[in-house]
């Protein structure tokens, strides 16, 4: 009979590519990876892994057992949590990752409230915008928002958000907007990993044909805060999500360019690896982002 462990450490070094990576993805020694890869080929009788000093890939062996593997730990993991008492006595390890800006406005309230309520589940936030790789990065769910790339995983839809294009009061000073041509001359404050964002609009709430500018941006970065902390200082124009602009509009420490109705909503996606089974704590997690959200949506 295989054994899991051993299952569970080839897997890890497939996805990862590496077995140090492997070794820390599941808390181990990389002696113990390698011991747990060894035993298993021994036991199949085939060789899994091609080795060299630079690189670790799949024979053609292990491409095939490694898509029997998933299914296989996924069977047992479906069997150990048919035992469990229910949701409400959650354990094991839940690990989300989402953008920190996203994190303090809807994602951690629900994991404190996760953490109290089921002592025995393990949680760990890791705050980031990059597009990762679910398996070999261990995470349980991504948030992502905006539109989402063709993938293999699972996505839930969580809600969506208003987009607000907004500057300071003393940028608009110097720059005055007078109609949208005007976009097309600000200096554009832009999110590395939407480059596209800041030059399509709709002309009126009801147009599907955006348009779109070419101008360069002024600053890029790849956090909502730094572009928020550049906007406040009158270096420009960004496109931000309402959320996290609606209090400094409030304040009058920004002001609105034009309506944010000449913006699509944008969906806000929970993702998750694309197997059989979904773990309750996930299932759990997604149910109370989900709600948090709409919640807080029908009072904006």
């Amino acid at each position: 009979m295989l054994d899991l462990n051993r299952v569970a450490s080839f897997i890890a070094v497939a996805d990862s590519g590496s077995f140090t990576k492997a070794a820390q993805l599941l808390g181990l020694s990389k002696a113990r990876i390698s011991f747990n890869v060894r035993r298993l080929e021994a036991e199949l009788g085939a060789g899994l892994l091609a080795r060299n000093t630079r690189h670790t890939v799949l024979t053609d062996c292990g491409e095939r057992f490694l898509r029997e593997a998933r299914q296989l730990l996924d069977q047992a993991e479906r069997a150990s949590a048919s035992v469990q008492p229910s949701p409400a006595g959650l354990s094991g390890r839940l690990r989300i990752t989402s953008t920190s800006a996203f994190a303090l406005q809807a994602v951690l309230p629900v994991l404190a409230h996760m953490a109290e309520a089921h002592a025995e589940l393990a949680i760990e936030h890791v705050a980031s915008s990059n597009l990762c790789d679910l398996v070999a990065e261990r995470f349980d769910v991504a948030i992502r928002l905006g539109e989402l790339a063709d993938s293999d995983y699972k996505a839930a839809r969580i809600g969506d958000y208003a987009l607000q294009l907004v500057a300071s009061p003393a940028y608009l000073l110097r720059h005055p907007v007078g109609s949208a041509d005007a976009l097309a001359q600000v200096d554009w404050l832009a999110h590395t990993h939407l480059s596209d964002a800041p030059w399509r609009f709709f002309n009126a709430p009801a147009t599907t044909e955006p348009s779109r500018f070419e101008r360069q941006p002024r600053l890029q970065a790849d956090s909502a805060e730094a572009l928020l902390a550049m906007a406040l200082r009158g270096l420009g124009v960004a496109l931000l999500p309402g959320w996290l602009v609606d209090d400094a509009i409030a304040r009058g420490e920004l002001v609105s360019v034009i309506d944010p109705g000449h913006f699509a909503r944008q969906p806000i996606h929970a993702l998750y690896r694309n197997s059989m089974y979904v773990p309750a704590a996930i299932r759990v997690f997604i149910d109370l982002l989900t709600a948090r959200w709409n919640d807080q949506e029908s009072v904006r």
